[in-house]
């Protein structure tokens, strides 16, 4: 898991600039709702702490704006820049860490919250894979958010996605345990948990590393028959594993994975004796 810094946007400049640019009944409807807009986007705003406080305002409220506020996220000039604003500050979709961001998630649906269709704090870089798997499901049946908010949430920066290698002997292909592990009393366990659980990150990274493994054993295969020693092989994995945790953090998958070679000097021996 990524944070990603809240863009520097001036959202009522944004909602302003969209509404001018529309024409007729709309444009006059829009301005029409435009204090309340502004009511809800201050409502986000004081609740960055508390966002499952956050609830939708009654449907029959919305029933004669709701298209027209969705419209302001449509195909204009003007949310446009803003867009690439927000897909630029997170190349990497914050919520899988494996695809490249290429699309915005409503975190809030805009179909329940139309107010914040191009409030900019609502509107997360994210892969297609993603949003589509998010969907409108942000809460469960207890009302508990199942999703990271990659502005706002607190996310720990300590390790608690663990990769180990199970390597029976020199003959055997290496087995591949995925867990997650938190402190005690950590406030965002429960959620971590279940947005690992709905994007299925954890079946996912097990993949990504069944992939990306063969490509380390050769370079371990390739160091080996170089003459490198076992404490020369550690060191080499050692800067990988570093630079890959000063870029993604600690819990970014393949980081994970070179730590999960590192911590096991059995099972990187068992290694150095196979032939790979």
């Amino acid at each position: 898991m990524l944070q990603i810094d809240l863009p520097d946007i001036d959202n009522i400049k944004l909602w302003d600039e969209i509404v001018s640019n529309k024409r007729g009944i709309r444009r006059e409807k829009l301005l029409q709702y435009r204090q309340l807009v502004l009511d809800r986007y201050t409502f986000y705003q004081l609740h960055y702490e508390s966002l499952e406080e956050i609830a939708p305002l009654d449907a029959p409220l919305w029933e004669n704006i709701k298209e027209d506020l969705h419209s302001c996220y449509g195909n204009n000039a003007v949310f446009g820049r803003a867009k690439k604003i927000l897909l630029s500050s997170a190349l990497k979709c914050p919520y899988c860490l494996l695809n490249r961001s290429n699309t915005l998630d409503h975190y809030f649906d805009k179909s329940d919250y139309p107010e914040y269709s191009v409030f900019t704090p609502n509107l997360i870089p994210c892969c297609s894979e993603c949003n589509s798997l998010k969907g409108t499901s942000l809460f469960d049946d207890s009302q508990q958010r199942q999703f990271i908010h990659f502005y706002l949430d607190n996310i720990p920066d300590y390790q608690y996605l663990f990769v180990r290698f199970i390597i029976d002997s020199p003959e055997s292909i290496p087995q591949i345990s995925m867990y997650l592990q938190f402190q005690e009393n950590e406030p965002f366990e429960q959620q971590i948990k279940k947005h690992f659980s709905c994007l299925n990150l954890l079946r996912k990274y097990r993949d990504a590393i069944i992939d990306r493994l063969p490509v380390v054993l050769q370079e371990i295969e390739i160091a080996k028959n170089g003459g490198m020693t076992l404490n020369q092989i550690q060191g080499i994995l050692c800067v990988r594993y570093q630079a890959l945790a000063n870029t993604y953090k600690n819990n970014y998958w393949e980081t994970c994975m070179y730590e999960g070679l590192l911590s096991s000097e059995e099972a990187l021996e068992t290694l150095l004796n196979s032939e790979l």
